[in-house]
């Protein structure tokens, strides 16, 4: 059995751009687990959910582990909120969070062994929002800050979404959405945060999974940015569940949308040797 390393990498050599000067706490990192075997291998992100207000990290960590099984590296993205932030509206900085994680790791990636065009993001809720968002403006590029490290992809080669938020829609407003838009947002604004819309042929391969009784984030979320996926031509894989809440146990095993890990499974060894040549993982179907 091979070793593993856990580390925690912070995300911003100095203080994040767009951050309160008040909040020292909280700031944004990378918990990873890297095998220490020096075999190069794909790297698992994970956005944990929380609507923007805070993080549900505990609900990760049985996944975390069980993609170590699947011979990959793993890693939680603690991306800024309005609880870290002490209630203030978020605007770009998740956003720029995300794209600074994944130009972090491609920009560290021979030192902890991870293929750089394996990274593949898996996101819950707003989590799964925030994943989509950086693999649909993978290259944008803040007005108020430039990246030292804008040379690297700022998104996933890859994404799985669990519930995802997508955009507001007539008969349905995300709070979640309000955290990033602000108290006044411009129309301009609300366009780039409305996902299907922004899809594009460069999106990257998405697979996505949703319960037609989830109160809060609507399937019709996943609807419509499979549509738009599609539309463009972009690899995309949906799964609807008849059954299931909002909050879920994603490691219960007894009911019909515990599907999705093994569906997540055959996904995923479908899409990593598309992705890079170098990529032979091992899959358990037991894994998940």
């Amino acid at each position: 059995m091979v070793n593993s390393s856990e580390f925690s990498v912070p995300l911003w050599e100095n203080t994040p751009p767009i951050w309160s000067p008040d909040v020292d706490d909280n700031m944004p990192r990378l918990d990873l687990t890297i095998k220490e075997d020096a075999r190069p291998r794909p790297l698992i992100l994970l956005f944990p959910s929380g609507g923007y207000h805070h993080l549900d990290i505990e609900p990760l960590y049985p996944i975390a582990e069980s993609i170590l099984a699947l011979d990959c590296h793993v890693c939680i993205l603690h991306y800024r909120t309005q609880q870290a932030l002490q209630g203030e509206n978020l605007l770009d900085g998740p956003l720029l969070d995300a794209q600074r994680a994944f130009r972090l790791i491609r920009k560290y990636s021979a030192k902890w062994n991870i293929i750089p065009e394996s990274l593949i993001a898996l996101g819950f809720g707003a989590g799964a929002h925030l994943a989509a968002t950086s693999a649909i403006h993978a290259d944008w590029r803040s007005s108020e800050f430039e990246d030292t490290l804008v040379q690297y992809s700022g998104g996933p080669n890859a994404m799985a979404l669990g519930h995802p938020i997508v955009s507001n829609f007539t008969g349905h407003t995300h709070l979640a959405l309000g955290r990033i838009l602000g108290s006044f947002p411009s129309e301009a604004r609300r366009s780039f945060y409305q996902l299907e819309h922004r899809v594009t042929p460069v999106v990257p391969r998405t697979f996505l999974w949703h319960t037609l009784e989830d109160p809060r984030n609507p399937a019709h979320d996943s609807f419509r940015l499979a549509r738009a996926l599609a539309e463009q031509n972009v690899d995309c894989e949906l799964h609807i569940f008849n059954r299931g809440e909002h909050a879920i146990d994603w490691t219960e095993d007894n009911t019909a949308v515990s599907q999705w890990k093994s569906l997540f499974l055959s996904w995923l060894a479908r899409t990593l040797p598309k992705l890079s040549e170098s990529t032979s993982i091992g899959l358990d179907p037991k894994a998940l």
